[in-house]
């Protein structure tokens, strides 16, 4: 998750730390995802925004990794709608 953070761009990192959640919530003792929840939550503020509002397939395949690694981190990922600009709004009178 270390890595992922400072490189978010990097799908595949994304992928591997997605298939090490799933893995690890197959152990059977409880395992402590506060440090990845935390780097998880970082990137939804700064990174997902970014990711959600293009419309090409890398940014879509993105963001549905990374919902499922929020899914499987326990962390709720809210809806995300992407904000109008007011300038590029035509007026029509």
């Amino acid at each position: 998750m270390q890595q992922l953070r400072q490189e978010p761009h990097k799908r595949a990192l994304l992928e591997n730390a997605n298939v090490l959640a799933g893995l690890f919530r197959l152990f059977p003792f409880p395992v402590n995802f506060w440090q990845a929840q935390n780097i998880f939550y970082s990137l939804l503020n700064s990174v997902y925004p970014v990711f959600a509002g293009q419309s090409d397939a890398g940014s879509h395949a993105w963001v549905e990794c990374f919902l499922s690694l929020g899914e499987k981190l326990m962390v709720a990922v809210p809806v995300y709608e992407p904000r109008l600009e007011l300038a590029n709004m035509e007026v029509s009178s």
